[in-house]
């Protein structure tokens, strides 16, 4: 009998924990210009013109056929801290995407994490072209084909990130001829691109839960 109720105790504090995990997971999104978001840098890189850069485009091109080449940058910066909006490191990301509208183009893109830091103003000259395994992550972390709004799966990257890795955002890249989605510049807000994440709270935010659950034990033993 007294097993049978340590058995129940401990069972009412675990559901407890699965309970409080539910009830604070929350998604948080990331969107130039809305709710006073305004940490999107991104730019694109052009082998063509070496010098020019491209920061306050309205639209991001990507492109590989040999002889046209251009790369998409993009990083949403301060998503992670103690203020208001953002994610506390050490979090739990159970989902992230990327969201982004097709201005036009077609084909099949793929995204990934960017391995070392570049700035907007950077040109082909000064960082082209990215070496896949150097500049970025071999892996993508997700492909689509260009679509008026397609989103990719970065749940991976941005768990990485919480864990205390160095968020430099992700390259946009692309074989073939020209595809081109809109950028943080975009004059309509709701075809800029967008970070959604949906995360449970950092380890340190359990310890009420889980001193609750020590706390029960020990009754319930002094019980017996």
């Amino acid at each position: 009998m007294k097993n049978r109720t340590l058995l129940t105790s401990i069972a009412a504090a675990l559901a407890s924990v699965g309970a409080f995990t539910s009830a604070h997971a929350a998604t948080v999104t990331f969107q130039e210009g809305v709710g006073g978001y305004t940490g999107t840098v991104d730019t694109w890189i052009d082998a063509n013109q070496p010098t020019f850069e491209y920061s306050t485009d309205v639209e991001l091109e990507i492109a590989n056929n040999g002889t046209n080449i251009r790369e998409t940058l993009i990083r949403f910066e301060n998503i992670f801290g103690n203020g208001a909006g953002q994610i506390a490191l050490g979090s739990t990301i159970t989902s992230a995407t990327l969201t982004f509208s097709e201005r036009s183009g077609g084909g099949t893109t793929s995204l990934h994490r960017m391995l070392t830091s570049w700035n907007a103003t950077d040109t082909y000259g000064d960082i082209g072209p990215l070496a896949s395994g150097t500049d970025y992550l071999a892996t993508a972390d997700d492909t689509e084909s260009l679509a008026p709004t397609f989103s990719l799966t970065v749940t991976n990257t941005v768990q990485a990130w919480s864990d205390g890795t160095s968020n430099f955002g992700w390259t946009l890249l692309k074989g073939g001829n020209t595809g081109r989605v809109h950028s943080s510049e975009a004059t309509t807000l709701g075809l800029r691109p967008e970070l959604s994440i949906t995360v449970v709270p950092e380890p340190s935010s359990y310890a009420a839960v889980f001193g609750a659950l020590v706390l029960t034990l020990v009754v319930v033993r002094r019980r017996r």
